[in-house]
C-alpha cells in the first residue's frame, strides 16, 4: 500500500527515493484529473472556434438577408455551443484549482511527484483562464458588433 505525504516527508525519510516511489497522490490530484484540467480548456476552445468559423458565414448571411432562406437558429446554436464549451473550460479550471488546493503550497525542495502535479494544476488554471476568456469574447462579440461587420 502506498503512503501519502508531502515534500518534507519525502526528503526527511531515510531513503527519499523509496519515499518518493511510495507516494500516493491525494484523490483530487490524480493523473487523469490533472490531464483533464490541462487539456479540457484548449479542446473546448478549439471546438468553439471551429464551430463558429463553420457557421459564421451562414450566420452573417442570415443577419444581412443574403440567403435564400435565412435560418435564424444559427445565432442560438452558436450561443449554445459557446456556453457549453465555456462551462467545459471553466470545469477544467475548477478541477485544476481543486487539485492545487489539496496539494498545498510548495516547500521549495523540489523534484518530487508532487511538484509535477502542482505544475500541472497551475497550468490547468492558467489554460482555463486564457481559453475561457477567448470563448467569452467570441460569445459577446455578436452582441456588441453590428451585422455590418460580417463583411460584404
Amino acid at each position: 500500500m502506498q503512503s501519502s505525504g508531502n515534500d518534507s516527508q519525502v526528503f526527511a525519510a531515510r531513503n527519499p527515493a523509496e519515499a518518493r516511489a511510495a507516494f500516493e497522490a491525494p484523490p483530487a490530484s490524480k493523473n487523469h484529473t490533472l490531464w483533464y484540467g490541462v487539456f479540457a480548456p484548449p479542446i473546448a476552445w478549439s471546438v468553439d472556434a471551429l464551430t463558429s468559423i463553420a457557421l459564421e458565414h451562414d450566420y452573417c448571411a442570415a443577419l444581412l438577408g443574403r440567403t435564400f432562406r435565412p435560418w435564424s437558429g444559427i445565432g442560438l446554436l452558436l450561443a449554445a455551443v459557446g456556453v457549453v464549451m465555456l462551462a467545459l473550460a471553466l470545469g477544467g479550471g475548477f478541477v485544476a484549482w481543486r487539485a492545487h488546493a489539496v496539494m498545498g503550497s510548495d516547500t521549495g525542495l523540489g523534484d518530487t511527484d508532487l511538484d509535477r502535479r502542482r505544475f500541472m494544476a497551475r497550468a490547468g488554471m492558467l489554460a482555463s483562464a486564457l481559453f475561457s476568456f477567448a470563448i467569452l469574447l467570441r460569445l459577446i462579440a455578436p452582441m456588441i458588433l453590428p451585422p455590418t461587420f460580417c463583411g460584404s
